[in-house]
């Protein structure tokens, strides 16, 4: 059985996946709230993967891990963002 922490890796990395195909900018302008709509979506449309079950299952707890790792994930991409700007 798969570990919590490897099934919101996972899903960290759905997300990021669709919201690519979708070309939206993964960056840490993006509200994390557009992160659990896309979640959702893909729960609605894709109940088979990893992701969309670890959602339907996650607590606010687990909710709340994802926000930070989604913080940590997109932090250089803001970084890199703010420091081409100041140039």
């Amino acid at each position: 059985m798969m570990k919590k922490a490897e099934q919101r890796s996972i899903a960290l990395r759905a997300v990021r996946s669709q919201l690519r195909h979708m070309g939206i900018p993964v960056d840490a302008f993006l509200p994390f709230s557009d992160v659990l709509k896309v979640l959702d979506d893909l729960s609605r449309s894709e109940s088979d993967l990893v992701a969309s079950q670890w959602y339907n299952k996650a607590t606010e707890r687990q909710i709340g891990l994802l926000r930070k790792e989604w913080r940590e994930a997109v932090k250089p991409v803001y970084e890199q963002t703010l420091w081409v700007h100041v140039l």
